[in-house]
């Protein structure tokens, strides 16, 4: 390796997935580029840990493996950010893997240029769904996200590796967000970004690309999913970021949710055709927009007509989510303030 040849930082974080982390770290291992390191921060509880302590035993490259309590995802990739001593950083997750040639032809615009501050590479996420209940996830994923064309089984466009330079600029995660930490990230990044191009930065895309399997879901389990991704919508540095896209989903689980039991009081009143018309407008509106937007990225499936159930589904269990965790804050909010007024209850006595 030339000696102004960059070093490359491979960030991972994991936690339980002794299923996929082998054919990631083999897919690493088998990478041509020598001026790799790699940097895992880990907070497993089953053999994880184990097959990392393997992988770091027999490793090729500098290997930088951090176990810690599970604090979060943005506990764990701050963690990994202070140990990486890379030029470049790039981050794989647990479930991606890559060809062999995918770091060097990733670096090549930054050995071969100065003034380059990311590269873009391909990324295709795949399903291993091998039942009807994860299709029915993908089917509405594939609707979705993205504007013009399907999320699954198609090459997207991904900002995946910047100079050392602009994570240091951006700031650490913010590690009291235990989900979309990553998106909350991603505004100061940009506007870092933003900062580097008007001193004369640019960007470059490679021909290459990493694949990403999302694991298949499963009716009894996906809702805890549902829950999980719940705690960003009323997370107060996800609002302020995505205000809008917050209250468009929490209107929507909310009215989802209870739609049924709006029809139950409406029959129990005796209510006419035109009050039922006014409370499932917006529901079948919704159903119409989604059905053009398939239609309009090829989808023609049998799925389609049952789709609703899987979104009443989403939809049931994000608005137990909200509730749950508005619930523990206001607990949280009631309980400080009777130890407050307890603490001068105790002043006042003495």
């Amino acid at each position: 390796m030339d000696k102004m040849a960059k070093k490359v930082s491979i960030l991972i974080i994991s936690k339980n997935v002794e299923n996929t982390i082998k054919r990631l770290m083999d897919s690493i291992f088998a990478q041509t580029y020598p001026g790799i390191e790699i940097v895992c921060v880990d907070s497993s509880d089953d053999g994880t840990k184990g097959i990392l302590e393997e992988y770091k035993r027999f490793s090729k490259f500098p290997f930088k493996l951090i176990f810690q309590e599970p604090k979060g995802c943005g506990a764990a990739r701050n963690e990994a950010f202070r140990n990486a001593s890379g030029d470049i950083t790039t981050v794989l997750d647990s479930d991606d893997y890559i060809p062999a040639d995918y770091i060097e032809k990733l670096v090549q615009p930054f050995n071969e240029k100065n003034n380059i501050v990311g590269v873009y590479v391909n990324g295709m996420i795949i399903s291993s769904a091998k039942n009807l209940f994860s299709e029915f996830v993908k089917l509405y994923e594939d609707i979705t996200l993205f504007r013009d064309e399907v999320f699954y089984d198609k090459p997207h466009k991904y900002l995946i590796a910047t100079i050392r330079e602009v994570g240091a600029a951006a700031g650490e995660y913010d590690e009291n967000a235990e989900v979309a930490e990553d998106l909350i990230h991603a505004k100061g990044v940009n506007e870092v970004l933003k900062e580097f191009t008007t001193k004369g930065y640019t960007f470059e895309s490679v021909d290459t690309c990493f694949i990403s399997e999302r694991q298949a879901h499963t009716f009894t389990d996906h809702w805890k999913k549902c829950m999980w991704y719940a705690k960003a919508l009323v997370y107060k540095n996800y609002i302020r970021n995505y205000k809008k896209d917050s209250i468009i989903k929490i209107g929507a689980s909310t009215y989802i949710t209870t739609l049924p039991f709006m029809l139950l009081i409406l029959f129990s009143f005796g209510a006419n055709a035109f009050v039922y018309g006014v409370i499932v407008m917006p529901l079948l509106l919704t159903m119409i927009y989604l059905d053009h937007k398939a239609f309009r990225k090829g989808i023609v499936t049998w799925k389609l007509f049952l789709l609703p159930f899987y979104i009443y589904y989403r939809a049931f269990f994000t608005f137990a989510g909200i509730l749950y965790e508005l619930t523990i804050k206001i607990y949280a909010v009631l309980t400080t303030r009777e130890r407050k007024s307890s603490h001068f209850r105790k002043l006042f006595n003495k």
